[in-house]
């Protein structure tokens, strides 16, 4: 059988074109699929900005959108900033975005919003910046921008976004409220005779100062006829994320307050909102009742104006005009976890009068309550130099000090010292607990667990602390068989002061460290002390343990006498009276490190956390 050799071949020109058309083909195929990732992990395109629909082949989801844009106005005036947020209701997340100004049903892009690190710029509609979009694709909970109104009026804006969870999981056309040009709102900015807001040749100024270590600074001016309140916040930090807030309060005390805050966050955005102290916890209020006219952030300090309406028909935002309140301020950060939420502040006080916003006589200088702020600042240092020094040389001793032949007055050295040190340290302890409840007034928790514990424990240290020398007043005679009952009873009760007072103390600084992140300084030295008097105490337990030979007990009392026929060699007896004068140094110098660090912390980190 023959076969035709030439029908059985395959042209080599075709077969060759063939191939090389499929495999441009499936190079182009590919290319598509690698931009249309790469576009979606760097950001949406700028030729997307009129459709705001992403290149990826599917259709926006139908249902409502698990996401919500606020604004921090409501107006804007030329080239004003407008901090802007997206928050993520339920467990839903943003991976990505893209974000214009515009006008109801309009496609035009009005504005500039001024990217981060984590977005760029888009140009849209011809104009730089008009947009915005993700420059990572990494999960995030909630989301915070600035955008910079257009510097003419050019009609009631929205902010538009399309929302990414995933490259087949979008949301189209999510919109903010409305933002109504200033110019508009002429009855609530100016009077009917169109007199500016606030003339301040007719109204003097009224301001309410932090005290030096605050750096903080309040002003307002009330305008009768325009019906509103010019309210200006300064607070002076190094910080990136921080908040000032302005309770108005029935009494000093936290609780059913209202409350008007300045917040900065992390990205430079800064916006003012109101908000209500629902016991010790602090809620947002979403409102109308503020507008926020300006905001700068320079050298460290922020400073953010608003305008507040005197009059709210609201029950968690009270009335300016006609009422007297007393003003609680408070300074902290703001979240950097959770951007939305505001940290425990770290600064707190309250004015020593009732305010009445509307008589604008220029008040001056409602200074913070720096006699209260000292009082705890001397309890923390009284109580550092009653149980890290005075306490721990005290009880060490007692406990591994009684080969020391030296006497003082007749006594046995080591029982001196270790009354001496007991002796300063029910001192200190009492004066302390006084001078905390002068400074609050009365049995204070510190928001939440383990929080909440240092002022319980602190009640049982001290309460300890007067038992054991009450104790070592009914102190059996040495002879008295109850005498080994006393001794147990003595050496709990002071071993379970001592452990209680280090975790009180822990606790208060810890406590400190959450609300200024400054004083990690002051935490470590803290867990450093801990850590030292454990390995001092397994030190000198191993030392008593090696090699002791057939001893006489030596009662503790102050004769040092020996009271036994048999007679402890003490084989380390040198090394432990040289770890002794160690001990007494190391726990001096901490006790000093730990005053310094919280001191200087409360200068300088304290404008560094919800109220």
């Amino acid at each position: 059988m023959f076969i035709n050799r030439k029908s059985a071949m395959i042209p080599t020109g075709r077969f060759y074109k063939q191939i090389s058309q499929i495999l441009i083909a499936f190079f182009i195929i590919n290319l598509h699929v690698i931009l249309q990732v790469k576009g979606f992990s760097k950001g949406a395109p700028g030729g997307t900005c009129d459709t705001m629909m992403p290149t990826h082949g599917v259709p926006g989801q139908k249902t409502s959108a698990p996401y919500n844009i606020s604004v921090s106005s409501k107006t804007y005036s030329p080239n004003q900033k407008i901090n802007v947020t997206i928050e993520v209701k339920s467990t839903y997340y943003i991976k990505g975005f893209l974000m214009v100004a515009r006008k109801k049903g309009d496609t035009e892009s009005f504005g500039r919003f001024i990217p981060t690190d984590e977005t760029h710029g888009l140009q849209c509609s011809n104009k730089i910046d008009s947009g915005i979009t993700h420059s990572t694709n990494t999960k995030r909970y909630s989301m915070h921008f600035i955008w910079e109104a257009p510097a003419t009026n050019v009609g009631e804006l929205q902010i538009m976004a399309t929302i990414i969870k995933s490259k087949v999981t979008f949301w189209l056309n999510v919109m903010s409220e409305v933002m109504t040009p200033i110019n508009v709102m002429s009855e609530v900015m100016t009077t009917s005779t169109n007199r500016p807001l606030i003339t301040t040749t007719e109204r003097q100024t009224n301001e309410m100062n932090c005290n030096p270590t605050s750096k903080c600074q309040i002003r307002w001016q009330m305008d009768k006829t325009a019906g509103v309140t010019k309210f200006d916040f300064s607070l002076n930090s190094g910080a990136t994320n921080m908040y000032i807030a302005l309770g108005l309060s029935s009494d000093r005390k936290m609780g059913s307050d209202s409350v008007m805050e300045c917040l900065r966050y992390p990205n430079g955005s800064i916006r003012a909102q109101t908000s209500y102290n629902d016991g010790t916890t602090n809620i947002l209020v979403p409102s109308d009742a503020i507008t926020l006219m300006s905001t700068s952030f320079e050298n460290g300090v922020m400073k953010c104006s608003f305008i507040r309406r005197n009059i709210i028909n609201n029950s968690k935002i009270y009335n300016l005009d006609g009422t007297e309140w007393y003003f609680l301020v408070a300074i902290g950060t703001v979240n950097t976890k959770k951007p939305a939420q505001k940290d425990i502040h770290s600064t707190s006080f309250s004015s020593q009068i009732k305010i009445d916003l509307s008589k604008n006589e220029g008040l001056r200088n409602i200074e913070e309550d720096s006699k209260r702020g000292t009082l705890i600042s001397v309890h923390g240092c009284l109580m550092i130099f009653a149980w890290v020094f005075f306490a721990s040389v005290g009880m060490f001793s007692a406990r591994y000090s009684k080969s020391i032949s030296i006497k003082l007055r007749g006594l046995a050295i080591w029982f001196q010292l270790h009354r001496i040190s007991m002796a300063f340290t029910l001192l200190l302890t009492i004066t302390g607990f006084i001078l905390i409840f002068a400074a609050k007034g009365e049995y204070s928790n510190s928001y939440g667990l383990p929080y909440d514990a240092h002022p319980i424990l602190g009640i049982i240290v001290t309460f300890l602390t007067l038992v054991n020398p009450i104790m070592a007043f009914f102190r059996p005679n040495k002879d008295s068989p109850k005498r080994p009952w006393f001794n147990w009873a003595h050496r709990c009760v002071g071993g379970i002061a001592f452990i209680l007072a280090d975790a009180t103390i822990f606790i208060g600084i810890f406590w400190y460290h959450h609300l200024v992140s400054a004083a990690n300084s002051a935490v470590a030295v803290m867990i450093a002390f801990i850590i030292y008097k454990c390995f001092a105490v397994i030190t000198m337990e191993l030392l008593d343990c090696w090699k002791e030979r057939t001893a006489c007990s030596i009662e503790m009392h102050a004769s040092g006498e020996k009271v036994h026929s048999e007679v402890k060699v003490e084989h380390f007896g040198k090394l432990k009276n040289i770890l002794l004068i160690f001990h007494i140094i190391i726990s001096c110098l901490l006790s000093v490190l730990l005053i310094i660090f919280l001191n200087v912390n409360t200068e300088h980190g304290e404008h560094n956390h919800d109220d």
